[in-house]
């Protein structure tokens, strides 16, 4: 692996799309509309949260670049529809549709098949998923295939510039750990879109910040082939959380802490 190109965007860069052409040499406007891509991809196609007729399905799947609100979307949204909340940190015992019904332990390594298997109504916090949602059905038998219309994976869309001041926040309410950007999202994320000949082809600038590439890789590629294998999908416009019951404004949790949360909400697999 590159080692000068996995932490080439630990430092911000913003350039002219995959052209390799100079923002200087863009008028003003090609300026704006080439910024806006290559900080926030989805800023087009993200609907609000409300445009979501979330009963319809069984098994909500949270995922999007880390910071961009998966943590506090998954816990509010569990809570606003009653349903089991599953955060990747947590380990559930919940139970399959099989009869007689037996234990299924639920963590972040469940694989998909037994996830569909699973009796309770659930949503899942796992932007650790992102690389591999439009694969999710990699593996799964034919029955389980048939539930697969029973799940919604919303992909979190916010401005990566917002993402990227909120991974080196981090930095500074945890010392101990070395923000995102470098040890989490080029060391970590990155690997995965790197190593996939597809999702790297669906990239334009594997330079660019964790946040675009996993924008880009969702629109260029990732939501295509789910519309094709029947996966509901869409993004959801992290702006239009502020709706949603619970959500605090930035201004009051400048202190916290990566998975703590405001509002009521609970943390726990209680």
């Amino acid at each position: 692996m590159n080692d000068m190109l996995m932490l080439a965007s630990c430092s911000i860069m913003v350039s002219a799309a995959s052209t390799g052409v100079s923002l200087d040499e863009l008028s003003t406007s090609q300026q704006r509309d080439a910024i806006v891509e290559r900080v926030f991809p989805l800023h087009a196609s993200a609907i609000s949260w409300e445009d979501v007729p979330w009963r319809s399905y069984e098994k909500i799947i949270i995922a999007g670049p880390q910071r961009s609100g998966t943590t506090f979307f998954a816990a509010a949204l569990a809570q606003h529809l009653n349903y089991v909340h599953a955060d990747e940190s947590m380990h559930l015992n919940l139970t399959s549709r099989r009869s007689p019904p037996v234990g299924i332990s639920l963590s972040k390594d469940t694989h998909f098949g037994a996830i569909l298997d699973i009796k309770e109504r659930v949503v899942l916090q796992r932007p650790t998923w992102s690389y591999r949602v439009h694969k999710l059905l990699d593996g799964v038998t034919t029955t389980e295939r048939a539930l697969a219309s029973k799940v919604f994976v919303a992909f979190m869309a916010r401005n990566c510039l917002d993402v990227y001041r909120s991974q080196n926040r981090i930095l500074q309410v945890e010392p101990v750990d070395t923000a995102w950007t470098c040890k989490y999202g080029r060391k970590i994320e990155w690997t995965p879109y790197h190593s996939d000949p597809e999702l790297s082809a669906a990239i334009e600038d594997e330079h660019d910040m964790i946040c675009t590439i996993k924008q880009q890789a969702y629109r260029n590629l990732q939501r295509s082939v789910m519309d094709k294998i029947g996966i509901p999908n869409a993004p959801i416009a992290y702006a239009s959380l502020h709706s949603l019951g619970h959500f605090v404004g930035s201004m009051n949790r400048t202190n916290l802490k990566s998975k703590e949360l405001l509002g009521g909400l609970r943390h726990d697999a209680s």
